[in-house]
């Protein structure tokens, strides 16, 4: 009972606001586009629904900022933890709460819109004539709710993933800066090795080298986080609903793609999966640690450094860095890491082993490419 008074105080006093604008927006930009699209064009390739997920996501990472807000001050941290519920029951109730709005918000900012847009199918002539051509309706109900589920579903993943970084610290800012790195990991991980594969089979004039190919292309357009969360929806939609299957690479001709996507999905639910489990039944760090930068545990500072290693793989990947000439990529990106883990650790006064990361993964990325470059011209690729 205790608990769930606390939920409706939470829903009620708290978060109402945030509830409110969120569901607002999604529902207005979802029943938009659909009253904009067209069932009659078979050329419409446009076919999504980020009108609805992309509003959810940001909802979905936004939304653990506030569900971990207690931690942002020792004084709200010590009101907190005076509650008669112990710290994991609150921290649960918290998240569990979040998660029902987060929910319902979804529900009524995709279901209103979808059911309009039904209406507006089943009431609409069976074609339209343009020029000296019929165009048919077409549009399958059932697949196109399925879509909407699996968006939820990963909308839902999207909120544990920040839900658990967001937990591991007690400001704000450092929360961003972490949930920046993680999903730098998920999305880049698998494309950046990929990618690698393919140049320097490329460079060994290997005939596996385009498999790989095609593996990095389902990589990125499927990577675990926020790009899955818009991407497969919108394969799902395209392919089943509207049957605008030649506007999408074949999974049935192409074995490396499918492997790469199948690959993909099960990443996204281990991790939904894992990141559900870690959140809920980690241990509540001490009220001492409220307000402070970085982690709790001081020495897991260095664990913000990993997404380094997608990034300096990505680097060797391409042609050229994030747009730009290697070495001005590089040095970009370099100092980006500076600036995030200053702002994550609250100082710019870094302990020794940042400089040592950072600028053994500025040599590897600009002594790497040079090497490689050497060697592809001296092999004529």
């Amino acid at each position: 009972m205790k608990k769930l008074n606390y939920a409706k105080y939470l829903i009620l006093k708290e978060w109402l606001p945030l509830f409110i604008v969120f569901t607002l927006v999604g529902l207005v930009s979802f029943f938009s586009y659909l009253a904009m699209h067209s069932f009659y064009n078979p050329d419409d390739f446009d076919t999504t629904l980020a009108a609805l997920n992309a509003p959810m996501m940001v909802f979905a990472i936004v939304l653990p900022l506030f569900v971990f807000n207690y931690k942002y001050s020792l004084k709200r941290g010590d009101m907190y933890y005076q509650l008669p519920l112990e710290q994991r029951e609150l921290k649960n109730t918290r998240v569990l709460t979040g998660l029902s709005i987060l929910v319902v918000s979804f529900i009524i900012a995709s279901i209103i819109p979808f059911f309009a847009y039904l209406v507006r199918y089943i009431i609409s002539p069976d074609y339209i004539r343009i020029g000296s051509i019929n165009y048919f309706k077409y549009f399958k109900a059932g697949p196109f709710l399925g879509a909407i589920g699996v968006s939820l579903v990963l909308v839902v993943i999207e909120y544990f993933i920040s839900c658990f970084a967001t937990s591991l610290v007690s400001k704000p800012v450092s929360a961003i800066v972490i949930n920046l790195s993680f999903h730098a990991i998920l999305i880049f991980s698998l494309y950046s090795i990929c990618g690698c594969l393919y140049s320097f089979g490329e460079l060994a004039r290997q005939s596996s080298a385009y498999h790989y190919l095609d593996a990095a292309n389902a990589a990125i357009s499927y990577s675990p986080g926020p790009v899955i969360t818009i991407s497969l929806p919108d394969y799902i939609a395209r392919i089943y609903a509207f049957d605008l299957r030649y506007n999408e690479i074949s999974l049935d001709s192409n074995s490396n793609y499918l492997a790469m996507f199948i690959t993909n999905i099960v990443i996204e639910v281990l991790i939904g999966c894992a990141t559900c489990f870690f959140t809920l039944f980690k241990k509540e760090d001490s009220g001492e640690s409220c307000n402070n930068y970085g982690f709790a545990n001081k020495k897991l500072n260095s664990l913000f450094f990993l997404s380094v290693i997608p990034i300096i793989l990505f680097a060797f990947s391409s042609d050229s860095f994030l747009g730009f000439d290697t070495f001005i990529g590089t040095v970009i990106v370099a100092a980006a890491y500076y600036f995030l883990f200053a702002l994550f650790i609250g100082s710019f006064k870094m302990p020794a082993y940042s400089y040592i990361i950072i600028g053994a993964g500025t040599g590897v990325v600009i002594f790497g490419k040079v090497l490689y470059v050497i060697i592809a011209l001296s092999t004529g690729i």
